[in-house]
């Protein structure tokens, strides 16, 4: 959330389109993105509700998911934070918002996703680590 107020603040101040001469191709690209993390985000969250088991940070695990969308991400939420976060690039034509992508990218991995994954193999044991040799990260 931080990265996305400091893009949409940079693009009012100092703006940098992606494309400057097509709002409607950008607009366009954005709004498939937006259709994309709903069929991403919405599906994942619902599976995640079914199992019971937690779909926030800071929560506690309750179930290995290896269907759906966990058969090609094992962190498809944080996935559909990234297109998300490009639909909104896209959207409002913001160069900066796609140039810090790869920084929340980074972010999760260093931050959030290591730790996780330390938690799913304490907690899940031989399952987690031969999900996560099946599974990659992202896609």
């Amino acid at each position: 959330m931080i990265l996305l107020v400091i893009g949409l603040l940079l693009r009012r101040y100092f703006p940098l389109h992606i494309l400057a001469d097509s709002k409607t191709v950008v607009k366009t690209i954005g709004n498939l993105l937006f259709i994309i993390y709903g069929l991403v985000a919405v599906p994942t969250v619902i599976q995640m509700i079914r199992h019971k088991t937690t779909f926030t940070t800071h929560g506690c695990t309750t179930k290995l998911i290896t269907r759906g969308f966990f058969c090609y991400s094992r962190n498809p939420l944080y996935l559909s934070l990234l297109i998300v976060m490009a639909a909104i690039a896209s959207y409002s034509n913001s160069l900066w918002l796609l140039f810090l992508l790869p920084v929340l990218i980074l972010a999760l991995n260093r931050f959030v996703i290591v730790h996780e994954e330390k938690y799913l193999e304490e907690k899940f044991g031989d399952d987690y680590l031969e999900y996560k040799r099946k599974v990659r990260r992202w896609i």
